[in-house]
């Protein structure tokens, strides 16, 4: 060093080696903090559980049978689909009730097509399909029926799911909501819509009937009122729901339809006999009509008789009689048994489906053939007779007639308002499914305080070092 002295100086103090003794001296004088970081952690811990649980992430599914659905269509025949839980209306009414935002319920509920039971039929035919020897035919048989039975059971439900995530509801009020969404597509369609009333009893409503029944375009009304009393009737007598219906005056849809086959008879029938002039432009165009629907209605029995022979010719080449004491093996000719059962199982619904159709083609079509039969044109010049005695008791008992259907019609229409009103049940409860993998509050919690703790030790612990480490300044001397 020079004369003038030392200048400046800067040591580092590092310390000897800190022994295990020393460790514990610094987490005793701690202390406090270590056990006051934990307790801090804790309730932070506690507060993120809290907020966790109370905005949830769960998606929220709920599955419901459409017992008022029946083949895709509402009792009115308008088309359903589970698009409509999500329609405009619906949502509006979920976003009142939930004071939700309608574009968040749009994006976080979803309605498909879906059944619980459809596995007990997954489990059905992989037991069929686990036969041993089952050749081409018999599986692609096998596919066919399953594909058709699970496809019927699918669209007899539905699978409703709410993605909490979006909406950041309680975990109660997002299975409130879910549970609420198909009550009120029920309730909205109800009022809204009339999807309950059915469109095949509507369309045998009645028109106002002329008093008079002296003219050819009276005659042609009646008739055609009448076509439509005995359809309405036909329809009353053959719903389940309308069993034992009765009009205010306690008349069935039996005595209606006996009162409308009397008048046919005694009245409708004398006074259409006696002919139409020749070239009467009413009574052509309205034969004219009905030879049009006679036309139509064969053209479609003729396709429906075209499927039903391609159906019932899938016979096969008959198998061999089994010996006694051959057992029942696969083999050969009993296989091919196999296979014609599996086929016709398969092709029997869709037979009688259209069977039914066949049965309501060919009774329109006797009723229109009658009607066409019993317009007759007179010769050229010929008097028609008059019959005003008949005429007059023949108009005073179609206007009780039509009376007393429009009363019937009136219940039948009521009845099943009420007996139709709900298109859903419940089958199973709200279930809730994780979004994503997270800890459970208690391990959250648990966590937090482990970080608290480890915090507090390491504190404990690298703070006096940190301190003793820092570096320090020694003064300045300098010579005189």
């Amino acid at each position: 060093m020079s004369d003038h002295g030392i200048a400046s100086a800067t040591i580092v103090d590092e310390g000897p080696a800190m022994t295990f003794s020393e460790v514990i001296r610094r987490l005793w004088r701690r202390r406090v903090s270590i056990v006051l970081f934990p307790v801090i952690a804790g309730l932070i811990g506690l507060g993120v559980a809290y907020a966790i649980s109370a905005r949830d992430r769960h998606i929220i599914t709920l599955y419901v049978a459409l017992t008022g659905i029946e083949e895709g269509r509402y009792p009115s025949g308008f088309a359903f689909s589970p698009s409509d839980l999500k329609s405009p209306d619906v949502l509006a009414s979920l976003s009142q009730k939930f004071d939700v935002p309608v574009s968040d319920l749009e994006s976080a509920i979803s309605a498909t097509y879906d059944n619980p039971a459809s596995m007990g039929i997954d489990l059905k035919y992989q037991q069929k399909m686990s036969v041993k020897g089952l050749t081409a035919a018999v599986i692609d048989s096998i596919n066919t029926e399953y594909t058709a039975e699970r496809d019927a059971s699918i669209k007899g439900g539905l699978r409703i799911d709410v993605n909490n995530s979006q909406l950041g509801l309680t975990i109660s009020n997002a299975r409130a909501l879910t549970l609420a969404i198909p009550e009120t597509w029920n309730d909205v369609y109800v009022k809204n819509y009339r999807v309950l009333t059915d469109t095949r009893l509507s369309q045998t409503a009645m028109s106002p009937i002329s008093k008079e029944l002296s003219g050819t375009q009276q005659l042609m009304v009646a008739g055609e009122q009448l076509y439509k009393i005995g359809r309405g009737l036909k329809l009353i007598s053959e719903d389940n729901r309308l069993s034992g219906l009765t009009s205010p005056d306690n008349l069935s849809a039996s005595d209606l339809k006996q009162m409308t086959d009397t008048y046919r008879i005694a009245y409708y029938n004398p006074l259409i006999a006696k002919g139409f002039p020749a070239g009467d432009p009413v009574a052509l165009a309205e034969k004219r009509e009905i030879e049009n629907r006679i036309n139509e209605y064969r053209i479609q029995i003729k396709g429906l008789d075209d499927n039903l022979s391609m159906l019932l010719g899938k016979e096969g080449p008959k198998a061999p009689d089994l010996a006694v004491g051959q057992g029942i093996g696969l083999e050969q000719g009993s296989l091919q048994t196999v296979i014609n059962l599996v086929q016709r199982t398969s092709d029997i619904e869709y037979t009688q489906k259209l069977l039914d159709q066949r049965q309501l083609l060919v009774e329109d079509l006797s009723e229109l053939e009658g009607r066409n039969g019993s317009i007759v044109f007179q010769e050229e010049g010929a008097e028609i007779g008059t019959l005003p005695a008949l005429t007059q008791a023949a108009e005073e008992k179609l206007g009780a007639l039509a009376q007393q259907y429009k009363g019937l019609l009136q219940v039948a229409q009521e009845r099943m308002l009420k007996s139709s009103s709900r298109f859903y049940a419940v089958t199973t409860t709200p279930q809730a499914t994780p979004i994503y993998a997270r800890f459970s509050s208690m391990s959250l919690i648990a966590a937090f305080l482990i970080l608290g703790f480890a915090l507090g030790i390491v504190r404990a612990i690298l703070l006096p070092m940190i301190r003793d480490t820092r570096p320090r300044s020694l003064p300045s001397f300098s010579g005189s």
